[in-house]
Order: structure tokens, then sequence, then C-alpha cells
């Protein structure tokens, strides 16, 4: 019973997660005023997408089919390790960057 309120509540978390990075990305665009409703629509038709992939099954053929669990198991790892990998890299450069210039209005 506790292993299932564990599972239960590591899903509820990650689902949380997963929509508070898509919120944030949404509200990022909105205010910058930068294609707002087709952002919006394209989050949306995602998550139908996403959404149905789940209900209708689409996890239990990639757990028997190894390579193809692999493949996006990998394919996850690679494409987070490169956002991070530019996430660093601007971190660097804006670091670089205000590291050389004093403020404009520094005395």
């Amino acid at each position: 019973m506790f292993v299932v309120f564990i599972e239960g509540f590591g899903l509820a978390i990650s689902l949380c997660a997963a929509v508070g990075a898509q919120s944030l990305f949404i509200v990022e665009r909105g205010m910058a005023r930068n294609y707002v409703f087709l952002i919006c629509a394209l989050c949306f038709m995602c998550d139908i997408v996403l959404m149905s992939m789940g209900v209708f099954g689409v996890g239990a053929y990639f757990a028997k089919n190894l390579y193809l669990s692999l493949s996006l198991n990998l394919f996850g790892a690679l494409f987070t390790g490169f956002y991070a990998f530019l996430a660093l890299k601007t971190l660097f450069q804006t670091f670089k960057k205000s590291k050389s210039k004093p403020p404009k209005n520094y005395p």
C-alpha cells in the first residue's frame, strides 16, 4: 500500500514539475509578446498528444520493445545534456560580460 502511495506521489510531483516548466515558458513568451497564441496552441496540442499516448497504452509498447525504450532514454539524456551545456555556456558568457564592463551609471 505504501509503495503505491509513493509511486502516485512521485507521478503527481513529476506532473507538477512539467506543468510548471511549461507555464513558465508560456509566461516568458507572453511577457515578450512573441507568438503567444501560437505557443499556447502548440503546448495544448502537445499535452493532448502525450496524454492520449499514455491513455492508449503506448508506454506498454515501449516497455516491451527494449531497443525503442533504450533509444528514447538515450535521446532524452542527450537532449537534456545539450540544453544543460547551452545553459552553462550562456551563464559563463553573461558572467564574462558583467565582469568586463562596469554599469553605465557607475561613478
